[in-house]
Parts: C-alpha cells; sequence; structure tokens
C-alpha cells in the first residue's frame, strides 16, 4: 500500500518485491520514490499517473522498471484507490506482477505475425477473406490487383462489399454465404 496524502510513503509492501525487482522492502519504506527512479524513461507517465486521483484505476498499468541487477522487467500492477470526503486520492493499494514472460511471448508473436502478413501480402496468388458479414478481412496485393483493381483501400473494399456480386465456378450468381469458403468456416 503506498500512502500519498499527507506524504508519500510505502505503508505496506510485500516481501516478494525483492523476486521482481531486485529491491527488498526495507529499500522501499527508506525511498518511497524508489520506484520513481528505476521506471523506464519511455514509461515515466505511466508512473505518474499511478498517483493521479483523474487517471482510470479501472485498468491495469503495465511499465518497465529497472531490477537491481540492471535489466527492464514489465510489471502489471492493478491498483485500487482511496479517496478522502473531498475527492482526494489519498492512497493506492494494488498487487503487481512480474509480465516480462508475457510481453516477451507477445513481441514474438507480433514480429510472426508481420511476417505472415508480409508473406501473404506479396505471394503470387489472390487471397482474400470475407467474414460472415460480407467484410473483406485481408485481401492480398495479387487479388487486389486481379479482382478490385478500382479499390485501393481494404476498409473501403469491406464497406463496399455489397456493390460486388459473386459467382461460382459455373458463372452462377451466389451468396456470402453459399460461397465455399463460407460454408468452410
Amino acid at each position: 500500500k503506498f500512502q500519498i496524502l499527507p506524504e508519500y510513503k510505502f505503508t505496506y509492501i510485500s516481501p516478494s518485491v525483492n523476486d521482481i525487482l531486485g529491491y527488498d522492502a526495507d529499500e522501499h519504506y527508506l525511498n518511497p520514490f524508489i520506484t520513481f527512479g528505476i521506471i523506464h524513461p519511455d514509461d515515466a507517465e505511466i508512473q505518474k499517473s499511478k498517483v493521479d486521483k483523474n487517471s482510470d484505476f479501472s485498468k491495469t498499468f503495465c511499465a518497465r522498471f529497472k531490477h537491481k541487477k540492471g535489466h527492464y522487467v514489465w510489471v502489471e500492477d492493478y491498483l485500487m484507490p482511496t479517496y478522502d470526503e473531498n475527492g482526494n486520492l489519498t492512497s493506492i493499494a494494488g498487487i503487481s506482477r512480474d509480465i516480462t514472460e508475457r510481453k516477451k511471448l507477445e513481441e514474438k508473436l507480433e514480429q510472426q505475425k508481420k511476417e505472415l502478413e508480409a508473406i501473404i501480402e506479396n505471394i503470387s496468388d489472390g487471397i482474400s477473406i470475407i467474414d460472415n458479414k460480407g467484410k473483406y478481412v485481408l485481401v492480398n496485393r495479387a487479388a487486389r490487383e486481379m479482382f478490385l483493381p478500382s479499390c485501393k483501400d481494404v476498409d473501403k473494399i469491406g464497406n463496399e462489399y455489397e456493390n460486388y456480386e459473386l459467382y461460382n465456378i459455373h458463372g452462377e450468381e451466389t451468396t456470402v454465404e453459399d460461397a465455399p469458403t463460407s460454408r468452410l468456416i
């Protein structure tokens, strides 16, 4: 628990903080601004917002902190504010957890997604994906050049999809619901 009024100080901090940041609880009690000193420069505003009464405390706060050993650790905080009768933020209680591994996996997944999108976009076969409402979810370059040369914006294509007619391999008009790819999904 972190007290804001009448002065900044930790009133309780779990000993497990040592496992996350490398600094023990006593170091936090002696220096209530320790987390402001080890926050990653790009996340300083996030750290400041934790003591701002106008922050949205219904959401988690994710930020990077420099571990005592020198590497950065991603920390996710669930914070619960306490206000006085005048609406002043007096303290925050919270639960913090190390999400570094999750962030690494998210970063890896994002990289793989970009690689896959690049492959799909540049493959010579036309690929398009239409959702069950008839909106294009994905149209690669080859498909745009072959079937939709006048449409440059994928969102525009999705919004104007109803203007197009679909035909099956026999040349008969069909609906999105009856398209083979729709039935497959």
